[in-house]
């Protein structure tokens, strides 16, 4: 049949297959993970009024460290610095330019200059960038000051990595057996 219409449309839909081996990380990391996740933001409810690790952007976190754990982004490096000057950037931008523009073009202000700093700091990491855009619009993050450094972001990524490391070293003594 022509590679063209609906054969093209279809086969792009194919599944692509993969081994149910290369499951295991990503679901049993996936699960871990956001059961630590909730434990470290129970004791955080108990001590910092309103911080929480669950922000969206941490499934996009638990996307690269479960499912591309070996990518440039998913390196800890990345994942933690990326998220400190990017969530750095994000506040200075908030604080330098306020409720001055349309919202729009202040998350865009907040994003690009995170880019930037990650980018000289070769700290690369798109969730950390995703929560830079969403801080620039979000109250409850607004007020927890530079505390926001920590948490969200810099904790529930750090939280992740550890669970990656513990859930790779599972599979691999259980797969060795």
């Amino acid at each position: 049949p022509k590679a063209g219409g609906l054969t093209a449309v279809v086969d792009w839909f194919k599944p692509r297959g993969c081994k149910p081996k290369d499951l295991l990380l990503p679901v049993l990391g996936t699960m871990l993970g956001y059961l630590a996740l909730h434990v470290v933001d129970s004791l955080l409810a108990a001590t910092v009024p309103g911080a929480s690790c669950f922000v969206p952007h941490l499934g996009a976190v638990a996307v690269l460290l479960f499912c591309a754990p070996a990518a440039p982004f998913s390196q800890p490096r990345n994942v933690l610095l990326g998220h400190l000057v990017a969530t750095l950037a994000a506040v200075l931008s908030f604080n330098a330019l306020g409720t001055t523009l349309p919202l729009s073009l202040g998350r865009g202000a907040s994003l690009a200059t995170s880019i930037v700093a990650m980018q000289v700091f070769g700290a690369l990491h798109p969730p950390a960038a995703a929560f830079a855009a969403l801080y620039y619009g979000s109250a409850p993050l607004h007020d927890l000051g530079y505390k926001v450094l920590l948490y969200p972001g810099l904790v529930g990524a750090a939280v992740l990595l550890v669970v990656q490391k513990v859930a790779m070293k599972l599979i691999e003594a259980f797969s060795s057996e």
